[in-house]
């Protein structure tokens, strides 16, 4: 009799326990959403629905008439893909131009595929998203022309497909990336035209796939990559007009590297971090060219692995230029009794003061036109460069 009774209340339970999921789980094949009203209306519609079986991809049919995703604040989990703006499906305009946050995904803390974000014209971070903490596919943010930041991102810890942060034009910092540990597969950072340097990624670990970095015009060093011990791939730094050093990877573990490539990078002079030198000495394949003196050829760069002296590291650290912004006559603090000539290249790479011993301790700027320049000091063995704007 007890056994009948148990397994009756087990049956009872089971029962319950498979119409609660029945209730909150819906849309197995996924949902699109096209405009406001179909937004609005997803509680009434769906309701007791908290975790969506497919995809949910929420791109306007007509241009403007998606402005906010307040209504989708039931949803807890999507086992599909989300897509935040889609690319070129006709007839609908490409991305959403007039959504400005994406409030309404606040309860959402995971995605079984992967998770898009493209072409969303007033876009300027991803606040919305601060419950996420898994991407089960990749993670991409393309095309967002007005997106400053990735703040929104906070608890996300993994992605377990490819990185790609590519062409966002005001993308001035990866803050929002704190939080991510491990990337599955490729890490790419592409065409981020206002993007200084990569901070925000300070916990990432271990890349699965290769590193790309491409096409950054400001983008001045790779810090923010400190804690970077492996990646999976082929290491590929190029045309990043700004750069002018590769410390931000010292961390890197050689034998970890399938392939180098550093080309076109006019102002990057300093290759020769301890990955490199370490990679390079093994015999590794590499393409090393059209950077800065110091870095255009792989001997080149073997060349300068060879150990410094500690008067080379004093130097090195003592240079300072001020006032930094200047309007014309920069003073140069440095050992007075230091050999170095002093040159100046603009953000092109283009020399606009020609080499010359440099005696004075200042450099005069003053017929130069406004805009980002680099100071460079070479003494025939190794270059140092300081960034300085022009007023």
């Amino acid at each position: 009799m007890q056994k009948h009774l148990l397994l009756f209340v087990l049956a009872i339970a089971l029962s319950a326990l498979t119409g609660l999921h029945a209730q909150n789980s819906c849309l197995p094949d996924g949902i699109t959403f096209t405009s406001q009203a179909q937004i609005d209306s997803f509680p009434m519609n769906y309701p007791g629905c908290t975790v969506i079986g497919g995809d949910v991809v929420v791109q306007e049919k007509v241009a403007g008439d998606l402005i906010h995703l307040d209504s989708l604040y039931p949803i807890t989990s999507i086992e599909g893909s989300l897509e935040i703006g889609v690319d070129q499906i006709y007839p609908f305009p490409d991305g959403n131009s007039s959504l400005n946050d994406l409030g309404g995904l606040q309860h959402v803390t995971s995605i079984g595929g992967y998770l898009s974000v493209w072409g969303n014209q007033a876009l300027t971070d991803l606040h919305g998203l601060e419950s996420l903490t898994s991407v089960g596919g990749y993670l991409s943010v393309w095309e967002n022309i007005t997106l400053g930041s990735l703040g929104g991102l906070e608890n996300l810890t993994s992605v377990e497909g490819y990185l790609s942060i590519y062409d966002n034009d005001a993308l001035n910092s990866l803050t929002g990336l704190q939080g991510l540990t491990t990337i599955g597969g490729n890490f790419v950072v592409r065409g981020n035209d206002a993007l200084t340097n990569l901070s925000g990624l300070d916990q990432v670990s271990s890349i699965g796939g290769g590193f790309f970095v491409s096409i950054n015009a400001l983008l001045v060093s790779l810090d923010g990559l400190e804690g970077l011990t492996a990646i999976g791939g082929e290491l590929r730094v190029d045309e990043n007009s700004s750069l002018s050093n590769l410390e931000g990877l010292r961390n890197l573990a050689s034998a970890t590297i399938a392939n180098l490539r550093i080309t076109d990078n006019p102002h990057l002079s300093i290759c020769h971090i301890q990955p490199i030198c370490d990679y390079l000495s093994n015999g590794g394949p590499a393409t090393i060219d059209n950077n800065a003196p110091g870095c255009n050829t792989p001997q080149e760069v073997e060349d300068a692995c060879q150990p410094v002296s500690v008067d080379d590291l004093l130097f090195e650290d003592a240079i300072q230029l001020f006032p930094n912004p200047s309007s014309g006559l920069v003073q140069i603090e440095a050992p007075s009794d230091s050999e170095w000539k002093v040159s100046v290249r603009d953000a092109m790479g283009r020399m606009v003061v020609q080499p010359h011993k440099w005696v004075d301790g200042e450099i005069d700027l003053s017929a130069l036109p406004t805009g980002v320049y680099f100071v460079e000091f070479n003494d025939g063995r190794q270059m140092i460069g300081r960034r300085i704007v022009k007023q």
